[in-house]
């Protein structure tokens, strides 16, 4: 008998504990309106990441609690919004409208040197049907 309440309260509990979650939705757009793909959406202290479809949309599933939703991209003013997650319901957050980033990137010079390769003298790796 003590085996069996022990095992009751064990499985009440851990249904609680799986319980405690939500989901959150919303949509991206550019500033001319249009949806926005690709643009990296995360809730701040969690492992929750998302990424917009073709349609802008994103959804991410999380425990319920208070947090900070995080939209990046590259190109793009980085944006942090506050957002709640409540319990089995799905909590849908106002429309999205990206900023562009007004920071430069700096040049990036590629050079590259050309080395003394010797034609009369194969690789190791190389196989040859005929010689040089």
């Amino acid at each position: 008998m003590k085996y069996i309440f022990i095992t009751t309260i064990s499985l009440f509990f851990s249904t609680i504990a799986f319980g405690q979650t939500g989901v959150l939705t919303g949509i991206i757009v550019t500033p001319d309106g249009k949806p926005a793909e690709h643009i990296s959406v995360s809730l701040q202290g969690t492992s929750s990441t998302a990424h917009t479809n073709q349609s802008g949309r994103f959804t991410l599933r999380s425990d319920t609690g208070n947090y900070q939703l995080g939209v990046y991209s590259v190109g793009i003013k980085s944006q942090v919004f506050p957002v709640a997650i409540r319990e089995n319901d799905t909590t849908k957050i106002p429309k999205i409208v990206l900023e562009k980033n007004k920071q430069q990137l700096q040049e990036v010079v590629i050079s590259a040197q050309r080395g003394s390769y010797q034609t009369n003298k194969a690789s190791n790796s190389l196989r040859l049907t005929e010689s040089l």
